[in-house]
């Protein structure tokens, strides 16, 4: 007998074990899954950030002050 998640059961379709879970279960899998994509892509957005105000565009010597 195989191993299922709770909640789940196997169902035979062409005589193929098939992982059959509560569509509440697979909804709340593809919300992390969503979430994990969002996460990353934020974190991407802020280290390219973070690289444009080491080297960016507008990066002024240590030295350099403002008149006005």
């Amino acid at each position: 007998m195989s191993v299922l998640r709770a909640g789940a059961h196997e169902c035979q379709i062409r005589s193929a074990p098939v992982l059959v879970l509560p569509r509440l279960q697979r909804f709340s899998i593809t919300l992390k899954r969503r979430q994990r994509t969002k996460i990353k892509i934020i974190l991407a957005l802020c280290q390219q950030s973070k690289a444009s105000n080491n080297g960016g565009f507008f990066h002024y010597p240590k030295n350099f002050t403002q008149t006005g």
